[in-house]
């Protein structure tokens, strides 16, 4: 399973770096962007806040205000796609709001997608932090409490009966004041290998031998999945087999080539 790893906005080299063309840094206005950056690295894709900020600012996608342009983050990040973006009734300062339960269904389905990663608006309150707005990377809803990455605090719960920050909630819907989806398009070699394995799952358990043979026959494609398109031979397993026994099977072979 690919690791995300937990990165904090103030954290150097990258703390002191300029927001766009704005006088803002990363230390203090630099959530989204550490958040997303931690998104990245969930769906694969290697880099650290650093790095991500960088082409983020090469390529406009941080305005002269240093905010982030949903839009434009293909410009960067060619093939990452903001999918969803929504606030909620309990954020007063925009429209276009849905309920805070409506927002839980959304993010779940989307948690549900491997491709996807969603980027949580909480409001920490004044009393905490100079910025009331913040974001986090969501990176677990299996659970009542769910599971952030966040970049000033790092990996916590979002609900809490104390919670540590001010504006954190005992439930997600009293958290979220918004969020972000953002999706991953799969590059055609892995449609194909995906294609592929999903042909293979289709024998019966009675029938090994038939994923030893899928395997054999289609060596070079998983190959190419695992050198070329940055995929470990443990992060291919875990995203396409799962933890099956014909998984397992997969796993063995990968990791005796």
């Amino acid at each position: 399973m690919i690791q995300t790893p937990v990165y904090f906005q103030f954290s150097e080299p990258w703390g002191a770096m300029l927001l766009g063309t704005s006088q803002d840094t990363m230390a203090e206005w630099g959530c989204f962007e550490t958040s997303f950056t931690m998104g990245l690295c969930s769906v694969g894709i290697e880099t650290d806040p650093g790095q991500c900020l960088t082409l983020l600012n090469a390529n406009g996608v941080e305005d002269a205000n240093g905010e982030f342009e949903e839009a434009k983050v293909g410009l960067a990040y060619p093939n990452i796609k903001c999918t969803d973006s929504q606030e909620t009734t309990l954020n007063a300062d925009q429209l276009g709001k849905i309920t805070p339960q409506d927002a839980v269904a959304r993010i779940q389905a989307a948690m549900a997608d491997p491709l996807s990663f969603v980027l949580l608006h909480v409001y920490l309150g004044k009393e905490a932090h100079a910025c009331a707005d913040h974001f986090v990377l969501l990176t677990d809803c299996s659970t009542p409490s769910w599971k952030i990455n966040d970049p000033e605090q790092g990996a916590i719960l979002l609900c809490s009966p104390a919670p540590g920050f001010v504006g954190y909630g005992a439930t997600p819907e009293a958290c979220i004041y918004g969020y972000r989806r953002f999706t991953m398009t799969p590059s055609p070699a892995s449609i194909e290998l995906q294609a592929a394995i999903n042909k293979a799952f289709a024998v019966t358990d009675a029938k090994h031998q038939q994923i030893d043979e899928f395997v054999a026959a289609n060596w070079p494609m998983l190959v190419n999945a695992v050198t070329n398109l940055g995929y470990t031979d443990t992060d291919i397993v875990n995203y396409i087999y799962g933890f099956t026994h014909k998984g397992q099977k997969i796993f063995n072979l990968l990791n005796h080539k």
